[in-house]
């Protein structure tokens, strides 16, 4: 999933709505799982258009609306929550420090990549999965129906980084709920940290049409921007399950809530060598296989960056290099015609067999073991690595099915934007199987590091694989030894149920 304001697909338009709507639920969602949903979002919106994808965020299209005539929900809103949405979007910290009487003695410390967050010891069972910041509350270490999560989302987008698409996509989605109510929005002031507080409740509906059967949830969400990204903290009590199970009483304080929020700070990161797959020694070098070309016009080539293009008017057309680029892969694809890939890997050891079933076809894929932050599974995920777990960096992976190799299943990778500094693509041989190649250098991500990101495209009997690879770097640098050899363990087989069928 990359680009509009710069980078990654899902993070664009619509895709960036979808993404926060599942965010202010507080779903624990994997990030791989959230981006593959934005990432067929945008694939669906370039379907319509090979020219671009629409780049145009749900806030833009109803602002183009109000300005038609049409019905604009800012209208039937209180002014004092469209002033608090209005300042929240604003703001943006580049750093914060730990205001709370929360510290190490008395909390524990988390960090999602350069946002810390201290979560009590007393009264709270912090959660075992790596991958989540998330803390229940506990009574007599019994806990309760009722949790607080840390949620980030780095600023690739215009929803993070621009005011107005800020502005809109707060509004739509907060004005705009279902089944909720008593929706309460304000802004307030904690230590100098502006932070737009939101509470309601989440009514589920039972199917049946009982109403004594509906699910309660009560939710209160604290949201500030810091170091260009989205920060979340959302407390959320699941009432009617905590009362079937005898609890009482409110689990949360004002001041208890606004504790762990001024705990919320920047920390400075540094990536552990230990994860930087070119230091791995996992590749059998002796066993290495040649690449053998079925076919593919292998070309490399330098990017022309439009940084200031609105993103709205950018079209595919206006770049021949990248139609010139795409349109030869894919003709070279189609003579070629792969039906199958094996694994033609050469690993001594240190890695994971991951494997993902869709449709008629099942797509396995070796990663090293210290990336395998899924642990069993599946192959369709964002692995991070499993020394310090950062979000925001490490290995995904994307398979799609039922796809042809034509333009509009390909194009939305080539979209540039405004934080990519460098960038590189072109069709590169691996093994016996030929990829469309991104490298960039994206800047979204500072001031805590510039991100090298390498993306890799395949495809075989209507199965594109995506596999993305990102780690803080200041240069540009091509595909490495050990992300080759990942590459070349791809393989993309018949089910074996529907072979004997």
């Amino acid at each position: 999933m990359r680009v509009k304001n710069g980078k990654r697909i899902g993070r664009a338009g619509l895709c960036v709505l979808l993404s926060f709507l599942a965010l202010t639920a507080c779903s624990p969602q994997k990030k791989g799982e959230e981006r593959g949903k934005e990432k067929e979002s945008t694939e669906k919106s370039t379907e319509k258009s090979t020219e671009a994808p629409s780049g145009a965020a749900a806030g833009e299209k109803k602002e183009e609306g109000a300005e038609k005539g049409e019905g604009s929900k800012k209208e039937e809103q209180p002014a004092e929550l469209l002033s608090a949405l209005a300042e929240i979007s604003k703001v943006n910290y580049e750093k914060k420090e730990n205001t709370s009487s929360l510290n190490d003695e008395n909390a524990v410390l988390k960090s999602a990549g350069p946002i810390a967050v201290y979560l009590p010891k007393e009264g709270y069972h912090i959660t075992d999965n790596p991958e989540e910041i998330r803390a229940y509350v506990t009574v007599s270490d019994e806990r309760r129906y009722a949790n607080v999560t840390l949620r980030t989302e780095e600023g690739s987008s215009s929803f993070v980084r621009n005011y107005k698409d800020r502005f809109h996509s707060l509004e739509d989605i907060h004005f705009d709920w279902e089944d909720s109510e008593d929706l309460q929005e304000k802004l307030i002031d904690l230590d100098g940290t502006k932070w737009l507080r939101v509470s309601y409740k989440k009514i589920s509906r039972s199917k049946d049409g009982d109403s004594s059967k509906d699910a309660e949830n009560d939710f209160v969400i604290f949201q500030s921007f810091l170091q260009n990204r989205l920060v979340e903290l959302c407390f959320e009590h699941m009432l009617t399950a905590d009362q079937y199970k005898g609890f009482t009483g409110e689990p949360f304080t004002e001041e208890g809530m606004e504790e762990i929020v001024k705990s919320v700070h920047t920390v400075p990161v540094k990536v552990p060598d230990a994860v930087r797959l070119d230091s791995l020694s996992i590749v059998d070098k002796k066993a290495v296989k040649a690449d053998k070309n079925p076919g593919y016009t292998e070309r490399m080539e330098k990017i022309k960056l439009d940084p200031d293009v609105d993103q709205k008017k950018w079209k595919l057309k206006d770049h021949p290099d990248i139609v010139s680029l795409l349109d030869g892969y894919l003709s070279d694809l189609k003579k070629v015609d792969p039906k199958s890939l094996e694994d033609v890997s050469s690993f001594s050891g240190g890695v994971v067999t991951l494997s993902h079933k869709e449709k008629d076809k099942e797509v396995s894929m070796k990663i090293p073991e210290i990336y395998n932050s899924g642990k069993t599974g599946p192959l369709y995920h964002f692995h991070r690595n499993t020394i310090d777990y950062n979000p925001e960096y490490g290995i995904e992976v994307s398979v799609s099915a039922g796809r042809e190799p034509e333009r509009k299943n390909f194009a939305f990778n080539f979209v540039t934007g405004h934080f990519i500094r460098e960038e590189e693509a072109g069709v590169q041989v691996v093994g016996d199987r030929g990829f469309l190649v991104l490298l960039q250098l994206d800047e979204s991500t500072l001031p805590a590091y510039t991100m090298l990101r390498k993306k890799a495209i395949t495809y075989a009997d209507g199965v594109i694989v995506n596999v993305d690879f990102s780690i803080p770097e200041a240069e540009l640098s091509p595909l490495n030894e050990t992300e080759l050899e990942i590459l070349k363990s791809i393989s993309i087989q018949e089910k074996s149920d529907a072979k004997k069928n």
